[in-house]
């Protein structure tokens, strides 16, 4: 009955101690391991520190300069603190996961419009003016039934000018106070953009095969200048697109 009992504590330490040493490894050891789990057109550049603490650094495909992460964690019991910096992005919030959840909040972030422009140019679309603010935001995901169980978000681009193509001119619309809004929605994480007047321009669903369903207002149509001959409280159209990184293309 000792016997027993002493193997397996041996075998419960060994276990402790082999899960300390993995944990306790340079994060260096992880870096292929990592960047084969990132999208394609994500490089994982530089990787130094450890799990609670450490920095990396991660090269986009059509976003210039390098983006930098940094995270620290002040205790055990605490959630991890991060940072993200980039010429025309710069935030902090916190990250926690649990044995089958994740926990993401986020303090403040600030993107500069014309962060995206490298993205858009290729459709003759600019963006100018002030910085989009996001001032709230916390997830929380399921692991084990991989959907969010809460998702709140708010975000402000006060104003700013949208610079697009149309038969062959250039035209601009101007923006005035847009607010970014995000909540669950029948368990479905969604986005929606509101316009200064509380007009609805803009719904974004993330359904749950991974796709992103957005839907368009007459409001928004309007603004860039077109005529929508239908009822403004029913959406323009509607399209289903897959989750993915193809506007890095």
């Amino acid at each position: 009955m000792r016997r027993k009992a002493y193997l397996g504590l041996t075998i419960w330490f060994v276990i402790v101690f082999i899960i300390v040493w993995v944990v306790s490894l340079p994060l260096q050891v992880w870096h292929q391991p990592l960047q084969s789990r990132l999208p394609r057109h994500v490089t994982l550049t530089q990787l130094t520190g450890h799990w609670w603490s450490g920095t990396a650094e991660l090269s986009v495909h059509n976003v210039s300069d390098a983006v930098h992460i940094s995270w620290s964690k002040s205790s055990f019991f605490q959630p991890i603190n991060w940072m993200i910096q980039h010429p025309h992005v710069i935030g902090h919030g916190q990250f926690s996961m649990g044995f089958m959840s994740v926990s993401t909040w986020i303090d403040d972030l600030i993107i500069e419009p014309i962060m995206f422009n490298d993205v858009l140019s290729s459709n003759g679309i600019s963006l100018q003016g002030q910085a989009i603010e996001i001032t709230r935001w916390y997830s929380h995901f399921d692991l084990h039934d991989q959907r969010f169980d809460a998702f709140q978000v708010n975000a402000d681009w006060l104003n700013g000018r949208v610079r697009y193509q149309q038969s062959g001119q250039s035209h601009i619309a101007n923006i005035d106070n847009w607010q970014f809004t995000g909540s669950l929605q029948e368990s479905f994480p969604v986005i929606e953009l509101r316009s200064n007047q509380q007009n609805s321009l803009l719904d974004v669903k993330l359904l749950a095969d991974q796709k992103l369903e957005i839907t368009v207002m007459p409001k928004l149509i309007e603004l860039f200048g077109q005529y929508w001959p239908g009822e403004d409280a029913y959406p323009a159209f509607v399209m289903v697109q897959p989750f993915t990184t193809h506007w890095l293309k």
